[in-house]
């Protein structure tokens, strides 16, 4: 009897490290779950601030007027109402990204720098900065009912900045520039890629924005920056980086607020 001890190429590739067969722009998934996970993310924040108004309502009576949605204390439990909202979708992230440890984050969404460092860092933010000065500038900045919102009390503009510097970054990196940018760059192609996540990031802002044509201008450049970075280093963590810093820095400027005019 003769024994074959030469594997097949069937049983090489089977053993082979599946890190070597996966990559950023080429994850265990594609476009349909990609698509999938940007829609439950969105519906975890729709559902746990309707969830959480809701469950205040009963406690605090009933809010009858649409002025009650700005009152200090339901601002509050709506900024709190995100942070379950991030929870569950990083939750989800994980059992996506991770597949319950058959795959590793630097294998399927990028935690390497690649080359990227500081003078990246300034040399994207110095010109998005300045291109978002401009908008105000020529279009002029109007205050939106979401700003009136964050504005009510200096406990929500402290919530606003920590869960904007924070849990914002991540969570919103995994989803568009992770999981929804791979998923769709493995069905297509880059330009496709930078053109999907770019319009869903200024979609599910609109409703936060839609009186201030500058702002909602801003925040789609600032999506397709997010984008190109993470094009150009092939890597989550650069995009991670360049968002945290930037909302850092925004965050700073919206508590600065707390000690100067109103």
């Amino acid at each position: 009897m003769e024994f074959n001890l030469e594997p097949t190429i069937t049983e090489t590739e089977a053993s082979m490290d599946i890190s070597k067969r996966h990559s950023p722009d080429n994850p265990p998934w594609g476009a349909i779950v990609g698509i999938g996970f940007w829609i439950l993310s969105v519906f975890f924040i729709l559902f746990f601030n309707a969830a959480f108004i809701l469950l205040y309502s009963k406690y605090a009576g009933a809010l009858k007027q649409e002025e009650d949605l700005f009152r200090p204390d339901v601002v509050i439990v709506v900024l709190l109402s995100t942070i379950p909202a991030h929870l569950n979708t990083l939750a989800v992230a994980i059992l996506i990204v991770f597949r319950f440890g058959k795959y590793k984050f630097d294998d399927v969404l990028g935690s390497r720098l690649n080359g990227f460092n500081i003078f990246h860092l300034v040399g994207i933010l110095i010109p998005l900065y300045g291109i978002i000065f401009g908008l105000s500038h020529f279009l002029g900045v109007k205050e939106t009912a979401f700003q009136k919102l964050i504005s009510s009390s200096n406990e929500a503009m402290i919530l606003m900045a920590v869960i904007g510097t924070l849990s914002a970054p991540i969570v919103e990196e995994v989803v568009y520039r992770g999981i929804l940018f791979g998923g769709v760059v493995k069905k297509s192609n880059n330009l496709v890629g930078v053109i999907v996540v770019t319009t869903l990031f200024a979609a599910v802002h609109f409703p936060q924005y839609r009186e201030d044509a500058a702002t909602l201008i801003s925040i789609t450049i600032v999506s397709l920056a997010l984008t190109l970075v993470r094009v150009y280093w092939k890597s989550l963590m650069p995009c991670i980086i360049v968002h945290f810093v930037f909302n850092g820095i925004q965050s700073l400027v919206l508590l600065a607020q707390m000690y100067g005019p109103k």
